[in-house]
């Protein structure tokens, strides 16, 4: 249990129950009544019964609650069960032990890891609204259209936001400013008359400042960002052919990977100075860009959250997986 902060100054109101499996932070919702003032609580779970205990300070005169969370246990049962199935299904996918073998022979190599995945967007999506299949954050979007497994965006500002610090007073992803690793599957439908933002994470709620990121320009080129530093448009791209794109960052140096590859130039330092970064959001697309209006044609596919760096044989075994 953890109180929010409606009020402001150091009091504390509207107990929530919060549930976690040390990767995944999902909230259960409140358990006090209204504002009440409920600073203090003990959760107890006895014969398959959840209990809390907490504090009532109305005009500084206290008193205690103990209520039986008959509801709350529900939920809480309905997404642990979530997590135990897509954590199975993302582990069983068969990814070829020799990708040059004819699908008879190929074998089944390393399993998707799920270790540190904290997100999946992937084919549930409904009203401007991109869920999470984790149930913990889901992302917005703008100027979507529902596809097998994502979203297929187009027009201006057609995109999505995964929010971090936009998160607001609880940030379950808190952790994406000192590592994470993005992963996704993009196609790309038209050439843009100038450079296009595809993925990556924004420090600022514009979506101008970026600290890691990848986008494709007229010249049918790669533009990947690390933080302010200049880099050389590199590699090439083709309309309509599916890339498996990952970024991933730790300690403030920031990659960039295509298809299991890294792209060249990658490995730079993404924050130069002391300062942790403070991350705003994941953008897919341009979403909604208030700085500089973009017009998107791209698919996203099966969207994926690690709350670490994920390493070169990993990020292969995503690629081949997909």
């Amino acid at each position: 249990t953890h109180p929010l902060n409606f009020k402001g100054r150091w009091l504390r109101d509207r107990l929530n129950l919060w549930l976690t499996d040390n990767q995944r932070i999902y909230n259960v919702g409140q358990v006090s009544i209204g504002d009440e003032n409920s600073a203090y609580s003990s959760v107890l779970y006895k014969d398959d019964k959840l209990y809390c205990l907490h504090e009532i300070n109305t005009n500084e005169v206290y008193s205690l609650v103990f209520a039986r969370l008959v509801g709350e246990l529900r939920i809480i049962k309905s997404v642990l069960q979530s997590w135990k199935n897509w954590d199975s299904h993302l582990s069983s996918i068969c990814t070829p032990a020799d990708p040059a073998a004819s699908s008879s022979e190929r074998g089944c190599g390393p399993a998707v890891t799920t270790v540190g995945l904290v997100g999946f967007l992937s084919g549930n999506a409904s009203q401007n609204v991109w869920e999470d299949a984790y149930r913990c954050v889901n992302a917005s979007t703008a100027n979507a259209e529902r596809v097998p497994n994502g979203l297929k965006f187009a027009g201006v500002g057609g995109g999505a936001l995964w929010p971090v610090s936009q998160q607001g007073q609880n940030q379950r992803y808190r952790f994406a400013n000192h590592a994470f690793t993005l992963v996704a599957s993009v196609t790309i439908h038209e050439v843009p008359s100038v450079a296009s933002p595809l993925l990556g994470a924004s420090l600022d709620s514009s979506g101008g400042k970026k600290l890691l990121g990848l986008s494709y320009d007229e010249k049918h080129q790669w533009q990947p960002i690390y933080g302010s530093t200049p880099v050389t448009p590199t590699g090439s791209w083709e309309t309509g052919k599916r890339y498996h794109v990952v970024l991933t960052m730790a300690n403030k140096m920031g990659s960039v990977y295509i298809d299991g590859e890294p792209l060249e130039g990658s490995g730079q330092t993404v924050a130069p100075d002391e300062r942790t970064p403070d991350i705003s959001h994941f953008y897919v697309g341009g979403y909604k860009r208030s700085d500089m209006p973009t017009i998107s044609h791209v698919t996203v596919n099966n969207v994926l959250l690690y709350n670490r760096q994920l390493n070169a044989e990993e990020i292969r075994t995503l690629f081949l997986s997909q």
